[in-house]
């Protein structure tokens, strides 16, 4: 069979079942494709093409590399995107599944089933709106109105998520200066509540990092510790970490990485000293600002997911 005749028969199985996840039967590039919503906000522009006649055309087209790709029909556009936020990083469960305006409609490469993973927030906070200094209860099932927003998924159901195999985990902040960093570990693990939710982390993702393995660090805590909240107190420390920094926690010894803890509205959290219990990270060796106990703007946690 020619390589035209065979282009031809890819474009119309493309074109006929676009609808659903679309196999490239065929193709050079045999690809799965999956229409998602996405936030493109956390992404940049890596490549456009005009005069693309229709959306096969573009998906044929998109570099290997690409992590979404959007058509405009109208302008017979195609714009091939890559996450501002590391390979990988940007793609949340919460926008996928989005068909509203506050998401694009674009396509993303699926396993041969159609799954595609994402991630899957346990943690947000994003304002002062809502205090995380909240008790055993609170955290266990969980507390905030959604994942974009000041939001807790519940101890429970972190354990329900991790507890067959351990999961990637995605750690992710920003400072007032709205510059992001991140970093990824492996096999992620949240134990029932007989172990007082004890979490076990492994290795960190040098390739999916922005500062290293500040989340192995002994100044950092997590690694093997019972969680705890202001009215349980399973911290390895004489002091009661939790109800000390304001928030639950994995604390060992009353670590530099309080989350939950109490949050600065800016310009306030620029002059906040790390006794007022911010929400602040501090991490040696890592770039300013985060080296100094820092009040931070956002922090996300985020479990990798599988969405069918």
């Amino acid at each position: 069979m020619s390589n035209s005749l065979s282009l031809v028969i890819c474009l119309i199985t493309i074109i006929n079942l676009l609808s659903n996840a679309t196999r490239m039967v065929g193709c050079d590039l045999a690809v799965n494709w999956r229409k998602i919503g996405e936030d493109l906000s956390e992404y940049r522009l890596m490549k456009q093409a005009a005069e693309i006649g229709h959306l096969a055309q573009c998906l044929l087209s998109a570099d290997n590399t690409s992590e979404a790709v959007w058509y405009s029909s109208h302008n017979r556009t195609c714009h091939e995107f890559v996450c501002n936020r590391g390979p990988n990083g940007c793609r949340k469960c919460r926008n996928a599944i989005r068909a509203d305006a506050t998401v694009t409609q674009v396509w993303i490469r699926a396993q041969p089933s159609g799954q595609f993973n994402c991630w899957k927030t346990f943690q947000h906070r994003v304002s002062s709106n809502l205090s995380f200094d909240k008790n055993w209860t609170d955290y266990s099932t969980g507390f905030g109105l959604e994942e974009a927003d000041n939001f807790w998924l519940g101890l429970e159901q972190i354990h329900q998520l991790t507890k067959h195999r351990g999961r990637r985990v995605r750690w992710e902040l920003s400072d007032w200066d709205k510059k992001w960093y991140w970093t990824e570990n492996f096999n992620f693990t949240v134990s029932g509540p007989e172990d007082k939710y004890r979490a076990v982390i492994g290795e960190f993702d040098s390739a999916a990092s922005s500062i290293g393995q500040a989340m192995t660090t002994s100044d950092v805590g997590i690694q093997g510790n019972q969680f705890s909240t202001p009215d349980s107190d399973n911290d390895l420390s004489p002091d009661d970490c939790a109800l000390e920094r304001r928030g639950g926690w994995w604390f060992g010894y009353c670590t530099y990485f309080n989350p939950n803890g109490i949050y600065f509205d800016y310009p306030t959290a620029l002059s906040v000293h790390y006794t007022q219990m911010p929400m602040m990270y501090h991490c040696d060796g890592c770039p300013s600002p985060l080296g100094q106990s820092y009040s931070l703007r956002t922090v996300e946690c985020m479990i990798e997911h599988w969405m069918p």
